[in-house]
Parts: C-alpha cells; sequence; structure tokens
C-alpha cells in the first residue's frame, strides 16, 4: 500500500472512531434538555424559571433550607407567583416554618400537606411545571432544570400519587393532635 493510501485508510479509521462521540455530542431535537446553574444565583435563576409557568406547580421541600439559603428572595417570590396565578401543590417536612406557611396558603395561592422530616427527609426542591423538572439542592448550591414532556408527565403523575398520601399523613396528624 502506497504512502498517500496508508495516510487515507488512518484517516478513515480515525474519524470512523471519532463518528460515535461526534454525534452524541449533536443536539437531537427530539432529546431532553438539562441545564445545571451553580451558586446563589443559579438557585434564583431556577426558581425564576418556575414563573413562566401556565400551570399549576407540583412541589416538594424543606422551608427552613430554601429560606436559609436565599433569605430575601423567597419574600419575593411567593407575590411574583401569585400575582401570575401560579398555583402550588407541595408536601414538606413537617417544620416550624412550615406549620407558618401552611398558614399563608390561601393568600399564597398553595395548598401543602406536611409529612414526618425524621422519616421523610426532603433536602432537595423538586418542582414539577409545564414541561419542565427543577431540582434546587441547596446545600451544594446547585439548581438543574429538565425540559421533557414526558419526563414532566411522569413526575407529575408520581406528584399527584405522593401527595395523596402526603395528605393522609397530614391529616392524620391533625386528627392525632386534636384528640389530645
Amino acid at each position: 500500500m502506497s504512502a498517500e493510501a496508508e495516510r487515507h485508510t488512518n484517516l478513515l479509521k480515525g474519524v470512523t472512531e471519532l463518528l460515535p462521540e461526534l454525534i452524541s455530542l449533536h443536539k437531537v431535537v427530539d432529546r431532553p434538555s438539562v441545564r445545571f446553574y451553580e451558586g446563589l444565583a443559579g438557585l434564583e435563576y431556577v426558581y425564576d424559571d418556575t414563573l413562566t409557568s401556565r400551570e399549576d406547580i407540583y412541589s416538594t421541600s424543606t422551608y427552613e433550607e430554601m429560606h436559609q439559603t436565599l433569605p430575601k428572595y423567597f419574600s419575593t417570590y411567593y407575590a411574583r407567583r401569585v400575582k401570575k396565578g401560579i398555583f402550588v401543590h407541595t408536601f414538606v417536612a413537617d417544620t416550624p416554618l412550615a406549620h407558618i406557611r401552611k398558614a399563608n396558603d390561601a393568600t399564597e395561592y398553595r395548598e401543602t400537606f406536611l409529612v414526618p422530616q425524621d422519616t421523610l427527609p426532603l433536602p432537595t426542591d423538586i418542582e414539577v411545571y409545564g414541561n419542565k423538572v427543577m431540582f434546587a439542592s441547596w446545600r451544594e448550591k446547585l439548581g438543574v432544570i429538565i425540559e421533557s414532556q414526558e419526563i414532566a408527565t411522569t413526575l407529575r403523575s408520581v406528584f399527584k400519587l405522593a401527595l395523596e398520601q402526603a395528605k393522609i399523613i397530614d391529616l392524620e396528624k391533625q386528627s392525632n393532635t386534636s384528640a389530645k
């Protein structure tokens, strides 16, 4: 084989080996979009993105984590969400701040159910809205948004199921507390 032919063969072999990697880098239209946001500004950004929702939000979190990490942000976030008419269905860790927030459900356009923090810890916030799912890891200062109708639909269904169970847990606790 001539030197020229050998060079072409090696070049073709190199391109063939690189092709799968290049294809994986190419954005496929039907593939979910996953974006990462770091730091406090990133956490604010992912929460601001939830305000783009045109339908109810399904979520879970621990209010203490949220408010300790972004103390000034949430004082305006709730009002902005209410102004946009976005209702939230949520189950949260049963903490002192959760009781305060739950007492404001009607004015903050929300339905909250409390679950025991010791057996069901919720250190990461998850919000399902529109065709997106948002994760906020408070301790890691990391926000993630996955944009996928299929993933959002599945997680919305899981949240609806979980909310039914959270409602039962919350009502049982309320009836046990009032019975004492």
